[in-house]
């Protein structure tokens, strides 16, 4: 019977404890990600990184992009359709010169 008692009280302090321990939290995971910016020098990066691609992506801030690929929270969609806008416009306008060539040769 005494045995019982101390496998149940056991018991009752592992789940007690289990209950306890937190994870950490949303707050703990900022800090460390402002701790690891700081020491990589990441917002220098992402600064030049806007600098060179605003006027290619714009309204993308790769700063949010950055910290949310080391979350895990990575949004193709909107990677991929920017992409392929970018490669529209570049065929676009290639298309629009070609036909302004086109049209120059063709009338003389």
């Amino acid at each position: 019977m005494k045995k019982q008692k101390t496998k149940i009280l056991k018991i009752l302090i592992i789940f007690i404890l289990f209950f306890l321990i937190e994870a950490p939290s949303y707050a703990v995971q900022e800090e460390i990600l402002e701790e690891q910016s700081r020491t990589l020098n990441i917002n220098q990066f992402t600064t030049k990184a806007d600098e060179y691609t605003k006027e290619t992506f714009e309204g993308m801030n790769t700063k949010e992009l950055l910290n949310n690929a080391i979350k895990g929270e990575i949004d193709n969609k909107t990677i991929i359709s920017k992409i392929l806008n970018l490669f529209g416009n570049e065929i676009r306008q290639t298309l629009h010169i070609l036909r302004g060539n086109c049209n120059n040769y063709c009338s003389t």
